[in-house]
């Protein structure tokens, strides 16, 4: 008779709620599976990762060990101590391990969030009339969700040209901030 096969499933939180992943699996990932949405533009799950956007910045904590003597650091009801790193990490980039913690909401992630999109729309209009995907486009939609609603810069915008045709079938889009291939899009 054959054993059971054993899970080789490992447990990381998001925003303190439990979910259970295969160890390595991408914090995009685990957060979409508890039903948080963290924003990004350059990841896509079957490409490699470049982490260039940085949209996706979360806090990032491990439980607590005693240097001494290596025993997990408890608080008063017993419960783990966290240890959160000092500065934000890209969720893209950060794979899971036993235990990892994320925050996606917490004032910090929030104000890099508003940052990231200050600086994402210098150059780049949020109305865009000529644009193909006007109306259905993630840059609007995250400049609504997860940006400050203003910019702090008056200078003009250096707009790129929409189409320019580089060969008898290459067409550039220098508009475009990230990859125009939905996510559902199998490569």
């Amino acid at each position: 008779m054959s054993e059971p096969k054993k899970d080789n499933l490992i447990s990381v939180f998001v925003d303190g709620q439990e979910v259970r992943v295969e160890p390595g699996t991408n914090m995009v990932e685990a957060a979409t599976r508890v039903g948080t949405e963290v924003p990004h533009y350059c990841y896509h799950p079957k490409l490699s990762v470049v982490g260039n956007c940085r949209m996706c910045l979360v806090e990032m904590g491990l439980p607590g060990r005693d240097r001494a003597t290596g025993q997990p650091l408890l608080d008063g009801d017993g419960n783990p101590v966290i240890q959160w790193m000092p500065k934000p990490a890209i969720a893209c980039a950060t794979t899971a391990t036993p235990g990892l913690h994320i925050r996606t909401q917490s004032p910090m992630v929030k104000e890099c969030r508003e940052g990231v999109m200050e600086f994402l729309l210098v150059n780049h209009p949020l109305d865009c009339p000529i644009c193909d995907q006007a109306g259905e486009c993630r840059l609007q939609e995250f400049a609504t969700d997860y940006g400050r609603g203003f910019s702090r810069f008056i200078e003009q915008k250096n707009v790129k040209p929409k189409r320019t045709r580089i060969g008898p079938r290459v067409m550039l889009d220098e508009r475009t901030l990230y990859p125009v291939f939905p996510l559902h899009t199998v490569l």
